[in-house]
């Protein structure tokens, strides 16, 4: 079957090549397989981030809503004050009148 040692080489460089070529054929199938659930994941995350993304922008247009709605409140502030210390006064003049009205 071998008449030279040469025929032998050829026969062994053919197998390790055949052995070399399934290992790098499994390591490119490893690579893929590792690469595409990365990307995947890459893609849950980013799902994840434009989530909590919106969610923010929500939270920032209610916070501006709100800060909008203070603001033109605010400008009614001491109007409602003045009223109070109004409403205060008229009832502490009540009791005082009654308190008289009770003394007398």
């Amino acid at each position: 079957m071998f008449e030279t040692s040469g025929d032998l080489l050829n026969l062994i460089l053919a197998i390790a090549i055949a052995v070399f070529t399934v290992f790098l054929c499994w390591l490119l199938f490893t690579i893929t397989t590792t690469i595409r659930r990365v990307l995947k994941i890459l893609d849950q995350v980013n799902e994840l981030v434009v989530s909590v993304k919106d969610k923010v922008d929500r939270v920032e247009k209610l916070f501006e809503t709100v800060e909008e709605k203070v603001k033109g409140m605010s400008a009614f502030l001491p109007l409602i004050m003045t009223a109070v210390n109004k409403v205060l006064d008229f009832i502490k003049s009540r009791k005082e009148k009654r308190s008289r009205k009770n003394a007398e």
